[in-house]
């Protein structure tokens, strides 16, 4: 039985000439196997890993740009209350606060465009909160 290696090197090898356009037999015998459905499996199995990997692929960089949203959302939340005065209205930066709030929005915007459709999204009362403490700020500083 050949190595794990070896067999994955075969099955990429046979998928690199189905795509180029070789028949199962002249697969089989660049290959070296027995049979045409020996090639033909090597074929389905290389496909069938390739699309799990893309998968995984797929899978880490959506991990990680929802990661980077989450950093850049708590980064834009600092400035947020320190443009707001840290509690004193006083010190409030209206220009800033808005700004802040629209950057907010947006980093919701791009996470709910990077969600698969079985992730549910961030209820709408989120934005909603965001909206409500920008305005809270808007007001104390009047």
């Amino acid at each position: 039985m050949p190595d794990r290696l070896a067999l994955a090197q075969r099955r990429l090898r046979a998928l690199q000439l189905r795509r180029s356009g070789l028949t199962y037999p002249e697969i089989a015998r660049t290959i070296g196997v027995s049979s045409a459905q020996l090639a033909a499996r090597d074929v389905a199995r290389a496909l069938a890993d390739k699309q799990k990997l893309d998968e995984l692929v797929t899978t880490g960089e959506l991990a990680m740009e929802l990661e980077k949203l989450d950093n850049l959302e708590r980064h834009v939340n600092a400035v947020l209350q320190n443009a707001a005065g840290g509690g004193n209205p006083q010190l409030a930066d209206p220009a800033q606060v808005l700004a802040c709030t629209d950057r907010l929005l947006k980093i919701s915007e791009r996470r709910q465009h990077l969600r698969p459709a079985e992730i549910p999204a961030p209820e709408d009362d989120e934005v909603d909160r965001i909206q409500q403490d920008a305005s809270a700020v808007l007001r104390a500083v009047k």
